[in-house]
């Protein structure tokens, strides 16, 4: 999730589809465990403090190269390919201004991981009409 996401203020989608992998390897995070959460804190550029958390809902399948889904054996599990879905609060896109996004994970056994690299959001102004 490093691509600018450009939206508009008053919008509670798109939906975002977030896949996770290990950075070296490119292989899947397993975030099927019942104990594992995930969460979109977004903050505003300029700004560390989180202004919005986002819980996301994990979601079966591994992505592959090509863009299609590969279901089988652990990545049908909900989680099992390290894909997760994020849902706009109607709160998060309420003020336009550039923020920030990073993509935290709590594994089950309490370890806590982020993404290194922020994704830029963009919330322009709704206009009328």
């Amino acid at each position: 999730m490093t691509e600018k996401l450009l939206l508009v203020a008053g919008d509670t989608g798109p939906d975002v589809v977030i896949p996770l992998s290990d950075a070296n390897s490119g292989t899947p995070i397993n975030l099927s465990d019942a104990g594992t959460t995930v969460v979109v804190e977004m903050f505003p550029v300029g700004d560390s403090a989180v202004r919005f958390t986002l819980p996301c809902a994990k979601i079966a399948g591994k992505e592959n190269d090509d863009g299609s889904i590969d279901l089988s054996g652990s990545y049908g599990l909900p989680g099992g390919g390290g894909r997760v879905l994020m849902h706009w609060t109607a709160e998060a896109l309420q003020t336009a201004g550039l923020y920030k996004a990073q993509v935290v994970v709590t594994f089950g056994n309490g370890v806590r991981q982020t993404t290194y690299e922020l994704t830029p959001i963009k919330i322009r102004e709704r206009t009328s009409g």
